[in-house]
């Protein structure tokens, strides 16, 4: 506090800005967060000023903005990070002080500070999916699981059909993403969707705004997404 005080005083009398007193005993936080917000793309800057062809990526929790460092991160190489900007997220991670641009030396720039390193990431008011085949076997898709619900022999017309044994697998959020798309191309895609649930369609139902929404799709444009939910369903 003494130490403080006598750079105060100096400031006073050498005429030297305020702001260079308060940059002095600013402290950033560090440690574990938690917190729900979206993930931004900035223009990178350069020392210079001028803007260049890369960027950086940012979580912006509505009251603070945090740089998130790349290096290393799994959910960087793999495209999840690019492929959720603008979504309301939920993070887990930490914050930490240290280089910025450690990652290429096309980029290096010397930034220092607050940095964002992240864990986890849980999609928010991300709707939960149930498809169906045309045998009326289900999966219902959820951000980090595919439960798989067959048709019994005593609920299938013939009294003897079988979909199999019923299973859940848990998923990353990677996997999601694409059957996630996939899904999403069906549902937009108008010329893909049908009237009738006729024999060998597929049926998409899920929760948006609070309505209940639905498509039907011919078993030729549904018969990927099918084969997509399988696979991942048996970890292929």
């Amino acid at each position: 506090m003494i130490f403080l005080k006598q750079i105060l005083a100096m400031a006073c009398l050498s005429g030297m800005p305020l702001i260079f007193s308060a940059m002095m005993v600013h402290t950033n936080t560090t440690g574990p967060i938690s917190s729900d917000g979206k993930i931004e793309l900035k223009a990178f800057e350069n020392k210079k000023g001028k803007i260049t062809e890369f960027s950086d990526y940012y979580f912006n929790t509505g009251k603070q903005s945090y740089f998130i460092q790349p290096c290393g991160n799994s959910l960087f190489s793999n495209g999840v990070i690019r492929r959720i900007v603008g979504e309301k997220i939920h993070i887990i991670g930490e914050l930490k002080n240290g280089q910025w641009d450690n990652c290429s030396s096309e980029m290096v720039q010397s930034r220092t500070g607050e940095y964002l390193i992240i864990s986890t990431i849980e999609l928010l008011n991300d709707p939960e999916y149930f498809i169906s085949d045309g045998s009326g076997n289900a999966y219902d898709l959820r951000q980090n699981q595919i439960h798989y619900i067959p048709v019994k022999p005593e609920n299938s017309s013939s009294g003897m059909y079988s979909g199999g044994e019923e299973k859940t697998t848990s998923i990353d959020l990677l996997s999601y993403l694409d059957l996630r798309d996939q899904i999403k191309t069906l549902c937009m895609d108008k010329a893909l969707h049908i009237k009738n649930r006729v024999k060998g369609s597929v049926g998409i139902r899920w929760k948006e705004n609070n309505k209940i929404k639905s498509v039907i799709v011919s078993d030729e444009s549904g018969a990927k997404i099918l084969q997509s939910l399988k696979s991942a369903l048996h970890g292929r």
